[in-house]
């Protein structure tokens, strides 16, 4: 169980994991090849208009999922989350695409004003995100073109999956969703990528035992292949 301060627990976490995913990310791009800069403006940069991605991470969710003071909280616990993302690039700077993202979580109680006896387990959660994306990229040239910063907007919907036994305090529910996401996109042969990318998805939901509406700021650090056919 988390107390009702815990969510710093979780910003502990969240920090922990991007210390570990920037180690690994950086530690692929030292391993680069640097004539891969002569490569890339041979093919164009990408080979393709289009790309396909495929991640692993983790999501940290930075809000508690609803707060009954009648009788307890509730809080998605953070884990490995799962994504695959398509790009079709307009143009030399923008993209459209389309991402999916999953991750099996738990769901954990804590104490609020209620003073009687906390659950010790409310079962798993199915999170879910489906997302349509606006991506900018910044290309440069000469030995810095195989490096490319990014930064991408879209919207969508965020699904959670509750077991039965949350009821009546957290439900299944589908909620739309805004996402702002960073990073960076590394060539590391011709028309393959890694990437690595801070990713926000916010929403709001609403507590079926309260009716309140909670702001939602799940957080995603991943680490991401792709390629370009």
């Amino acid at each position: 169980m988390m107390g009702s301060g815990g969510v710093r627990g979780m910003s502990r976490t969240l920090r922990g994991s991007i210390r570990g995913l920037t180690g690994l990310f950086l530690l692929v791009v030292s391993l680069a090849p640097s004539g891969l800069s002569a490569q890339m403006e041979a093919s164009d940069a990408s080979g393709s208009d289009f790309e396909l991605f495929a991640s692993i991470g983790v999501l940290t969710p930075i809000a508690n999922l609803t707060e009954n003071p009648g009788s307890f909280g509730t809080v998605i616990t953070p884990n490995a989350l799962f994504g695959l993302e398509a790009t079709m690039w307009a143009s030399d700077a923008i993209g459209i695409g389309v991402l999916g993202m999953y991750a099996p979580v738990e769901l954990d109680a804590f104490a609020t004003q209620f003073m009687g006896a906390v659950p010790e387990n409310l079962g798993s959660v199915d999170f879910a995100a489906a997302m349509a994306n606006l991506t900018f990229r910044l290309r440069s040239s000469g030995s810095a073109s195989t490096l490319e910063p990014y930064f991408s907007i879209g919207g969508g919907i965020r699904h959670l999956s509750v077991d039965e036994i949350a009821a009546p305090e957290a439900e299944t529910s589908t909620d739309p969703a805004v996402t702002i996401a960073g990073g960076i996109r590394v060539l590391v042969a011709d028309g393959v990528w890694i990437r690595g990318e801070l990713r926000d998805i916010a929403s709001r939901y609403t507590s079926p035992a309260t009716g309140e509406a909670i702001f939602q700021n799940d957080f995603a650090v991943s680490f991401g292949l792709g390629f370009s056919p």
